[in-house]
C-alpha cells in the first residue's frame, strides 16, 4: 500500500513538506536527513502553511506531520 500526503484544509496532494538534506558526494545527490516540524508544510491550492494529513489508500493515518 502506497502511502500519501494531503493538506488537511482542502484534501489537494499539490503540497511540499520543508526538510533538511545532506550532500552524498560518493552518489553526488541529496539525501533527505530530517523533516521540519509542523508549520513549515504548504500547500499550493491554498498558498498558505497548512499541516499535512497521511492517508493510506483513502484511509486517515493515525498522526499529521
Amino acid at each position: 500500500m502506497k502511502i500519501y500526503f494531503v493538506c488537511s484544509v482542502c484534501g489537494s496532494t499539490d503540497v511540499t513538506a520543508e526538510a533538511w538534506a545532506e550532500w552524498n558526494k560518493e552518489t553526488q545527490g541529496w539525501i533527505v536527513s530530517s523533516l521540519q516540524e509542523h508549520g513549515h508544510d504548504w500547500c499550493n491550492d491554498c498558498e498558505e502553511h497548512v499541516d499535512l494529513v497521511g492517508k493510506n489508500d483513502g484511509l486517515e493515518l493515525e498522526e499529521e506531520i
